[in-house]
């Protein structure tokens, strides 16, 4: 980019990674689409339950709309669509921030928001060597996002383990339980993934045991008989 457009690389660079948080844009309400709007409003409040909306991509759609526009003069078209711009605008601002009311509009959300946030950070790390350490969890129990855990070095995972005993993505799973359901959930979260790590540890364990014991077949380990068991059917010795 530097050779084709001029200026050096790092102003190119500096643009790319700072992209996100330039202010952009946004095409204004224009009368066209007010009239759209308004007049696929009626139609589609007029709709069954469960029938899907009609959109101005629907060729039936697109005829009326043109039929119903070219039948109107052009000072028609304005004092028709005028009033209603103002509320169009302020209702795509409302849009931008209001709480989502759907399942599905707050997991496209979050999912779009938190993956521009990730990359942007990750982006920041190689550029200054930025150390983050970033969860995020649901707020609510009818949301389906997933958990999201960014550490952009080894250094915060490194260090959580040392402070916390626990990795980042044990830890985010009992904090997720806590947002949505108390300390009861928290506890119960906590008990469920104990009981997980026993089981695959035990699991381990078995597998280790029959790759040393081979060929000789071993259903299950017992602990407590371990020598009258193992090391005097098979000479496998443990130490503690």
């Amino acid at each position: 980019m530097a050779t084709d457009f001029g200026y050096d690389a790092y102003h190119w660079y500096y643009h790319i990674l700072q992209n996100a948080w330039m202010t952009k844009k946004q095409r204004k309400v224009n009368c066209w689409n007010t009239f759209i709007a308004l007049f696929l409003e009626p139609i589609n409040n007029t709709l069954p339950e469960g029938v899907p909306k009609k959109r101005v991509s629907d060729p039936d759609i697109a005829v009326r709309l043109k039929e119903a526009w070219d039948a109107m003069t052009k000072d028609e078209q304005e004092i028709f669509t005028t009033t209603h711009v103002k509320e169009m605008e302020e209702a795509r601002e409302v849009q931008d921030i209001t709480t989502h009311n759907t399942a599905i509009a707050a997991f496209y959300n979050v999912r779009t928001s938190m993956q521009s946030i990730m990359d942007q950070l990750r982006d920041l790390y190689l550029c200054t060597g930025l150390k983050v350490l970033m969860f995020g969890v649901r707020g609510s129990k009818e949301h389906f996002n997933q958990l999201f855990v960014l550490s952009t070095s080894d250094k915060g995972t490194d260090f959580f383990h040392t402070c916390f005993k626990q990795l980042p993505s044990i830890w985010v799973t009992s904090f997720e339980a806590y947002v949505l359901l108390g300390v009861d959930g928290m506890k119960s979260t906590q008990a469920i993934e104990l009981l997980r790590l026993k089981g695959a540890c035990s699991t381990l364990v078995l597998e280790q045991m029959r790759t040393v014991a081979a060929p000789a077949n071993i259903p299950k380990i017992y602990y407590q008989d371990f020598y009258e068991q193992f090391t005097l059917r098979h000479h496998i010795v443990y130490e503690d």
